[in-house]
């Protein structure tokens, strides 16, 4: 499925107005710049004027360092990252599934009735097998962790015991409560059982995932139900209705790209 659109943050449209009355007063020509302040190891904004003539409150991210180089851009919405992670790792999962485990199972492998075995070594599991559950997995954590990420993204600073609520709150509560709540949106989710249902479902799914609770006597059974659970769960489903979700609380939050 598509990937999404990443968007800076913050992003901020600026008027002419603003810049006349508030920026050009304030700035200096290049040539007057002492390069030695430009340290992005803190916080820093800048103001960007693209071909359109839309001018955008931006902030540049820290610099990542490769081989004595520096490499820095405008700092993306870590929301967006971790829900278009999560879409990321589910065409992967999709891609090994389709590719790589026939070309694995041509390689050395046993078949029994109809399911291809792949091999494997004495204390080492199939790579091509792992990698497919390595995303599957991570889909679904990045997937939750987008929506808990997204929740108090929008819980406005002045709510009511804010810092609590985002450090200690449960997530249910800060998904039916809190958020709707500090919105204004107090009928949010009437009429929204489908959209409830499916935020809980994936929450519960990541918990289980998370803590690995066997509920077996032995190891021949750990961890069966739930990775069976996992097959069977729609992540695409899933992934379009937590789009919805976001866009409900902040319209346009979520676009996917085009093909």
């Amino acid at each position: 499925m598509n990937t999404i659109k990443i968007k800076p943050y913050p992003n901020f449209q600026i008027t002419e107005e603003c810049v006349q009355r508030d920026i050009m007063p304030n700035t200096r020509p290049h040539s007057e710049a002492n390069e030695r302040e430009f340290d992005l190891s803190r916080p820093m904004v800048m103001i960007t004027e693209f071909e359109s003539g839309d001018r955008r409150v931006v902030r540049p991210g820290p610099a990542v360092i490769s081989d004595n180089q520096k490499y820095c851009s405008v700092f993306p919405n870590p929301v967006h990252l971790f829900y278009d992670s999560a879409i990321e790792f589910f065409n992967n999962s999709e891609e090994t599934k389709k590719r790589s485990f026939p070309s694995c199972a041509q390689k050395k492998n046993k078949k029994i009735g109809d399911i291809h075995f792949l091999d494997i070594d004495a204390d080492q599991t199939h790579q091509c097998y792992d990698r497919f559950f390595k995303l599957r997995i991570n889909s679904i954590i990045m997937l939750s962790t987008s929506v808990e990420a997204f929740i108090n993204h929008s819980i406005p600073n002045d709510y009511s015991n804010r810092d609590h609520i985002e450090r200690y709150g449960r997530f249910k509560d800060k998904l039916k409560t809190h958020l709707p709540d500090s919105l204004g949106l107090v009928d949010f989710w009437t009429g929204k059982e489908g959209m409830w249902d499916e935020i809980v479902t994936l929450y519960d799914m990541r918990n289980d995932l998370i803590h690995l609770k066997t509920n077996s006597q032995d190891g021949f059974e750990a961890y069966f139900e739930v990775i069976n659970k996992m097959l069977e769960y729609d992540i695409p489903k899933s992934i379009q209705v937590i789009g919805k979700f976001m866009n409900e609380i902040q319209t346009g939050f979520i676009v996917f790209d085009e093909i």
